[in-house]
Formats: structure tokens, sequence, C-alpha cells
């Protein structure tokens, strides 16, 4: 049986091992095996052996053709989990077919290529989805594993039970369950804070940090700390808008903490940084100014808001913008 193909010499032409070889040969779909041509006596042939054609038939099982779900994640930066929940939720397109002997998931590469052009041009402007109530987890939430650190970059919770949180490590992208399992863990937690009714935000606007232990983090991580996941909102665009209602940022003083408060002041564009004697006030500004207004006023200023569809707050917001050309 010298002029057919042994084990070894098939796993080297198709590039596999003969591990896979042997898949093929038991593979439970008989349009898919690879069949030798002495199935019933190889014992007595010193093992089993193929012809050339056969080996052509199953040429298409083990050589890619396309994007597999680990080449996707390595071009997308980003854990083999991930990529499949973009097939699960539907943003992906792939298919299924054998390779290697067994079912695996293919992306072509057109398709990833507009899932990233998707991704660039989602709609901006929107509000992210800052907490998680079930886990407690917030956005930009500190990790750290072994001195490394990470942060919780999103919290996607697209009407399902479960949010889809994912961590960023200056490496790596991870789902906030394998970051768990690798020993990843908060540095720590925020209270669910009464929520302030007072009319306004005070708002902070950021250049996108380029590192995770950016100071522009830090000082987000203390409006968090003293407000709770209910008084603040964050919108992430070509910058970092941070907003927050009325908030005392407890204990932190131009003596305390000089650094934090002039990054306050620096980043605050609109509202007010109040130094009290036992710490720093954020104020929306607005608060006063509708102290001082009729009820009458007021409540037209509401149903000029609700006209357009908008919150008082960001109704006057828009006002004051427009009248006195900031920005």
């Amino acid at each position: 049986m010298s002029k057919y193909l042994d084990v070894q010499e098939v796993a080297n032409m198709l590039g596999v091992t003969p591990a896979t070889i042997y898949k093929l040969i038991n593979h439970p779909e008989v349009s898919k095996r690879i069949e030798p041509v002495n199935r019933l006596t190889y014992r007595g042939d010193g093992g089993y052996r193929f012809s050339a054609d056969s080996v052509e038939l199953v040429k298409d099982q083990v050589i890619k053709k396309d994007l597999t779900i680990a080449d996707t994640a390595k071009l997308l930066n980003r854990s083999k989990s991930f990529v499949h929940g973009l097939i699960q939720e539907g943003k992906l397109k792939s298919y299924e077919d054998i390779y290697r002997g067994k079912k695996t998931f293919f992306i072509k590469k057109e398709d990833l290529e507009q899932y990233n052009k998707d991704v660039k041009e989602k709609p901006k402007g929107l509000w992210e989805t800052i907490y998680d109530k079930k886990t407690g987890v917030f956005l930009f939430q500190p990790y750290f594993n072994n001195g490394e650190l990470a942060r919780v970059m999103s919290i996607n919770k697209n009407g399902s039970a479960r949010a889809k949180i994912m961590l960023k490590t200056s490496s790596i992208e991870l789902t906030l369950e394998e970051a768990l399992e690798l020993g990843w863990k908060p540095t720590y937690l925020i209270e669910e804070k009464k929520q302030v009714t007072a009319y306004g935000y005070a708002r902070f606007v950021f250049p996108i940090p380029r590192s995770l232990d950016s100071v522009i983090y830090q000082v987000i991580d203390e409006l968090f700390k003293a407000a709770g996941p209910y008084n603040i909102r964050v919108k992430t665009d070509e910058m970092l808008e941070v907003e927050i209602k009325k908030t005392t940022l407890a204990g932190i003083t131009e003596t305390t903490e000089p650094d934090l408060v002039n990054r306050l002041k620096t980043f605050v564009h609109s509202g007010e940084i109040v130094l009290v004697h036992n710490g720093t006030v954020i104020d929306p500004g607005y608060s006063s100014i509708l102290m001082y207004l009729p009820h009458q006023t007021k409540k037209e200023l509401l149903s000029e808001a609700e006209s357009k569809g908008m919150k008082l707050h960001d109704y006057l917001t828009e006002f004051f913008n427009n009248k006195f050309g900031l920005k």
C-alpha cells in the first residue's frame, strides 16, 4: 500500500496535527469524514492509508478561508468572549463550518470591516450607561490585580437581564466575568445615594484620557464617590463630559486636597466650585436663580422645556449657552 498516504503525510499536506486527521476519520457526519482505504484492515497494515482524492475532499474543512473567533479578537484587541457576544447580539455577521474536525465560527473580512464602520458611525451625543445595580459596577470603576490597573469602560444593558460589562487593562479588554475569574478586584465601591431633586447639573469637560491612571479618571472617581450613581451622567464624544447634580465633596478642601480642587476648577465648564470650611460644593448655579423666580415663570419654563422634549435643566443650559454665546 506504499502508493497511499499515511496519517503523518496527510497531516503535513494539510498543515494540521495527526490528532486532527483522526478526528476527521471518525467524524459523526459521513460527509465530513476523510475515508481511509483500509478502515477494516488498518491494524494489520501498520496504520490508516489514504488516497490523494480523499485528501482533496477534506481540504475545505482544514484550510481557513476566513477569520476565526481568535483571529477577529486579535484584530479588534478584544477577548474571544467579546467577539462571541457580538455574534450572539447580531452585531457581527458570521457563519459556521467545519474546521480541523469541529464546528467553528468564521467571520468574513468584509463583515468585520462593516462592523468597524458601524462602530465609528454610531450616533453621538448619547449619555452612557454608568451603573449596573445588580453588580454594583459603575463606569470607569478601577480594578486591580497583582499591581496592574484596569477600568470599566462600558456597561451595555441592551434590554437584557444581565448587563454586558467590559474592563480594559493596559493590553486587552475583558468581560467582567473573565476579570473576576482571573482575580481582578474593585478598588472601591460607591453608595446608592439619594437622588438630588434640585434643578440643574454642573458640567465638567475633559479631554479623552490617554491612560488608565490619568488624573482625569482620578477626578471622576471622586465625583462618583461623592454623588453616587443617580446624580451623575457621562457622555463620550470628542471630549469626555460629566454632569453632576449639586454635590458636596466632604473633607476635600484647598488645604487637604489642593491638586484635586484645582483640577475641579480647571475642568468645570458650567456651574460653580464653592469652597466651604469642611469641603467643596459643586453647584449647578441654576438652583439659586430658580429660587427667586415667580411660580408662574417656573411653570412656563417647564412647559417650554417639555414642548421641546427636554428636561428643565437641559433647556436652561441651552438657553444660557445661546443667550451668552457659550459652548
